[in-house]
């Protein structure tokens, strides 16, 4: 915490991730146990953590001088289904995620899934850890024409300073990271935006499409998942 406070951070992103062998066992249940530890250690460094679930409670936090902790789910294993079920999927999910609110994150995805998710949202969406596959040639990194893509759908992507999605080096420095964002005529509400204005755009962009979907009475998507055989994963099927 003392690392975090130092940086003086006004959003964290935590990560509820849980290894891809638990797919078709306990993926769920070790999701939300991630969930649960970082829903507590929030609560344990209250006030100076707290939990933020909306455009308006980052706003309220920065007023305060909190820093707020946001939860994001890594890996379409945590769904209990398979990737190849979700990339046949992908548009219900996409659509369940306008409409109740929920930030589409495409970091990890491939170049496919990324093209597919900024034709259906009507949301903006994120890349909340990607880098430019133009500077990187790194699969978990954003070709220019997909930038262009979410440039169009109004969304964020958040730089990944690991050297090797950043420079594709082992070792990478201030002045690369810098490179990479740009280093044209910056203006004062340019930085602002930059450092988190932007991302606060997208997040109300993201609510404004719920209200939306709400004053339409959009029924949630129930669409079935057809269950895998029931030899070949760990999970019960009700018949």
């Amino acid at each position: 915490m003392s690392a975090i406070t130092f940086n003086v951070q006004d959003v964290v992103f935590w990560a509820a991730y849980v290894p891809c062998d638990s797919q078709h066992k306990d993926a769920v249940q070790l999701t939300l146990e991630q969930i649960d530890v970082i829903r507590r250690l929030t609560e344990q460094y209250h006030p100076r953590l707290t939990l933020c679930t909306s455009s308006e409670d980052i706003k309220s936090a920065h007023k305060q001088q909190q820093m707020c902790s946001l939860i994001g789910v890594e890996g379409g294993h945590s769904l209990a289904d398979s990737l190849a079920v979700l990339r046949t999927l992908y548009h219900m999910v996409i659509k369940e995620m306008n409409r109740i609110g929920m930030i589409v994150d495409l970091s990890h995805v491939s170049v496919h899934t990324m093209h597919d998710a900024l034709e259906v949202s009507k949301a903006p969406v994120i890349f909340s850890h990607s880098s430019a596959h133009a500077l990187c040639n790194s699969t978990r990194n954003v070709p220019d024409d997909t930038l262009r893509k979410l440039a169009l759908n109004r969304g964020v992507i958040m730089v990944n300073f690991y050297s090797l999605f950043l420079t594709c080096r082992e070792v990478s420095t201030i002045a690369d990271a810098v490179e990479l964002i740009g280093t044209g005529k910056w203006t004062v509400d340019d930085l602002k935006k930059l450092a988190g204005l932007n991302f606060l755009r997208v997040f109300q962009e993201v609510e404004k499409i719920r209200d939306e979907f709400r004053r339409a009475n959009v029924p949630p998507y129930e669409e079935v998942i057809t269950p895998r055989p029931k030899d070949n994963n760990c999970t019960s099927q009700l018949v």
